[in-house]
């Protein structure tokens, strides 16, 4: 039987983006054994290894613009299936509503957690409750020295495809 080309599944491309995820996974692991100097990771006094630092490096040369062609290629994909309005009303609700949620939420949550006058110091370490919740809202917005990606922490990915869709969509 053969497949109707509109409801075809890339199971290539799946596994792609499936072996670019491990692969996340092993690059984090790897940031545990970095040495200070280069990636600071809470872990301990271990100095770090060359071969960890030259395996982060190899994946990092390719993961993440790798995750930006399949997304690419997939709302593309989306578009010429359901138009460019089922597009934008399923990226608003799959991406620009967790992305707001996590932001808003999760970023703030996370600062507060890992290292507000906790175990590990941080630069927040002088720093009242409100003077946290402040730089570290609406991107950091009213805190000057903070750099965008810095606030965003794991969410940067979603901020650059938020904007790429958009721009794709204009």
């Amino acid at each position: 039987m053969e497949e109707n080309q509109e409801n075809r599944r890339y199971h290539d491309l799946d596994f792609v983006r499936a072996a670019a995820m491990l692969l996340g996974l092993l690059l984090h692991v790897c940031i545990f054994f970095m040495p200070p100097e280069k990636y600071f990771w809470a872990s301990g006094d271990y100095n770090g290894d060359v071969l960890n630092s030259q395996f982060l490096s190899f994946i990092h040369l390719f993961r993440m613009q790798l995750f930006f062609l399949l997304a690419g290629f997939f709302a593309e994909l989306v578009v010429d299936r359901k138009g460019l309005g089922k597009f934008v009303g399923d990226r608003l609700k799959r991406i620009l509503l967790p992305f707001t949620v996590g932001v808003i939420l999760g970023v703030p949550i996370f600062v507060l957690l890992n290292g507000y006058r906790g175990y590990y110091t941080n630069t927040y370490d002088q720093s009242t409750v409100f003077q946290v919740i402040q730089s570290m809202s609406l991107f950091g917005i009213f805190e000057p020295d903070a750099p965008l990606k810095d606030n965003l922490m794991h969410f940067w990915f979603v901020y650059y495809l938020l904007i790429f869709y958009f721009v794709y969509t204009v």
